[in-house]
């Protein structure tokens, strides 16, 4: 018997597979001790600059919002605490 499902496309596998980065390298971060959480911060800054200029650039030229935050890289999303 043969089940109707998806195929699996390359965009879903790396998505998931990025997800997955982003999970475990918050795991190494919380668990990082001495320097390397300092280290570990520096390379989540490009991909947080990368997240602003495309939601400024996207908004400049009247994209949707909601589209642009569905681009942004999940190792650069902003922790909503710092916006409080």
């Amino acid at each position: 018997m043969l089940f109707n499902l998806n195929p699996m496309n390359t965009t879903t596998i790396v998505g998931k597979c990025t997800l997955k980065l982003v999970d475990e390298y918050k795991h190494m971060l919380t668990q990082a001790t001495e320097s390397l959480p300092t280290f570990l911060a520096f390379i989540i800054y490009g991909h947080m600059i990368d997240n602003v200029v495309l939601i400024v650039t996207g908004t400049l030229h009247e994209r949707d919002v909601q589209e642009l935050l569905e681009k942004c890289h999940p190792l650069g999303m902003f922790d909503r605490t710092w916006m409080t």
